[in-house]
């Protein structure tokens, strides 16, 4: 992500056991941002901030699960 700054995001999920993982630009500052769902979140969706290793610093938000 940092070195092809024209990617806006790429994810992944499974069907079967829920589970989502991501990373993409927030449209403001075009910081990288984490977003992952799984049980443990009980299917909400958690941001989180990286630092310059991607690394996740701290929770941003969270969005209820579809």
């Amino acid at each position: 992500m940092r070195c092809f700054q024209s990617i806006q995001c790429i994810s992944l999920g499974s069907e079967k056991s829920g589970e989502y993982l991501g990373i993409g630009r927030h449209p403001r500052d075009k910081s990288l941002q984490i977003v992952a769902a799984n049980e443990s979140t009980n299917s909400q969706q958690i941001y989180f901030a990286t630092d310059k290793r991607g690394t996740r610093t701290a929770k941003l938000n969270a969005e209820a699960g579809t």
